[in-house]
C-alpha cells in the first residue's frame, strides 16, 4: 500500500528489479575485401573507459589477431562511433583487407581487450574472438 501526502492509499503491484549480470559480446565484424574499415556490432550498448567512468571506444579497447600474414594486420586509430555508449563501431585496419583475411575456418579475428569494454551495468566484455566476415 502506498499513501500520498493527503493520506489517500492505493494498492500497487509488487515488482522485482533484476540486475544485469550478462556480459556483452561482439556479435560480428563485417568488412568488404579491399576495405580499410569494418563495422563491429555488439550484443548490447557498450562503452570504453572503466565500468564506473564511461568513455568512447578507442582502438586499444580491441585485440586484432592477424591469422593471415598479408592484408590487414592490426587496428589503428580511429574507432568511429556515434557517441560514448554504442551498439556498433567502425574500426580502422592498418591496411586494406584481402581475401585471406576472411578465409573460412581461419579468418583474422577481433576481440575485446581484457577489462576494456563494458555495458551500462558495468559488466566487462569477455575476450572471445570473432572472425572477420564480409
Amino acid at each position: 500500500t502506498v499513501s500520498n501526502a493527503l493520506g489517500a492509499s492505493t494498492m500497487s503491484d509488487a515488482f522485482a528489479a533484476t540486475k544485469d549480470t550478462v556480459a556483452p559480446t561482439i556479435v560480428s565484424v563485417v568488412a568488404a575485401t579491399g576495405a580499410t574499415t569494418g563495422t563491429v556490432t555488439f550484443s548490447e550498448a557498450v562503452h570504453g573507459g572503466t565500468a564506473a567512468v564511461p568513455a568512447a571506444l578507442v582502438f586499444g579497447n580491441f585485440v586484432y589477431n592477424n591469422v593471415n600474414a598479408l592484408g590487414a594486420t592490426a587496428l589503428v586509430a580511429p574507432v568511429t562511433t556515434t557517441g560514448v555508449t554504442v551498439s556498433t563501431a567502425t574500426v580502422t585496419f592498418s591496411a586494406a583487407t584481402i581475401a585471406s583475411d576472411f578465409t573460412a575456418g581461419t579468418p583474422d579475428t577481433l576481440a575485446a581487450a581484457a577489462g576494456a569494454i563494458f555495458d551500462a551495468a558495468g559488466n566487462a566484455m569477455g575476450v572471445g574472438a570473432v572472425g572477420l566476415t564480409h
